[in-house]
């Protein structure tokens, strides 16, 4: 609340501030008021951008990974076949990446599709996911289930990999948010 009063309070400045240019101006038709407008209008843009940015942080306040995670997401065991992960999972579904679990449904880290490719293409079509996954994104990519959004919106995996995965105290995998889910979550909904 003290930021959107101290946001309206410098509209109002902002306001009076482009007045009294714009009056200068036709008054006495000097650069200096247009100036004064301009400083007016550049100030009016960041009040603006604080209450907004203000209505934002207390529209979200409470919500967590868990709130917005898809629990539902598509993942690789891990004792699966490239082979199997290939045809089963890449060519069925298409994505770029799954995360990959081991028997406990703990997270291990994600499968690259040019992984598997290159695994592929190298002979070795039996090998189990767990051995083939991306080694940056595993701990980098994975976010705690009761970690506040403002900590998924500021992932740099969610920027990098388009989703991160979301896991449970003992790295259990619970869900994955995405970005699509994100803005699903943050679009305001209109009755």
């Amino acid at each position: 609340r003290g930021t959107r009063f101290s946001g309206r309070l410098g509209q109002g400045f902002s306001w009076a501030l482009i007045g009294i240019g714009l009056f200068l101006t036709a008054r006495y038709g000097t650069f200096n008021g247009l100036w004064l407008a301009a400083v007016g209008w550049f100030l009016n843009q960041a009040a603006r951008g604080a209450i907004v940015s203000s209505r934002f942080a207390e529209r979200i306040e409470g919500v967590t990974a868990a709130d917005v995670m898809d629990p539902t997401a598509i993942i690789i065991p891990g004792p699966t076949t490239l082979i199997q992960a290939h045809d089963e999972y890449f060519e069925r579904f298409g994505r770029p990446w799954y995360p990959v679990i081991d028997p406990d449904g703990r997270y291990l880290g994600l499968l690259r599709r040019e992984h598997v490719d290159e695994a592929l293409a190298a002979g070795t079509p039996a090998l189990p996911v767990s051995e083939s996954l991306d080694p940056g994104a595993g701990e980098e990519g994975r976010i705690a289930e009761d970690a506040p959004l403002e900590a998924v919106l500021g992932s740099e995996a969610l920027r990098r990999l388009g989703a991160v995965v979301v896991v449970d105290p003992d790295g259990r995998l619970r869900g994955l948010v995405t970005v699509d889910r994100l803005s699903r979550a943050l679009t305001p909904t209109r009755l």
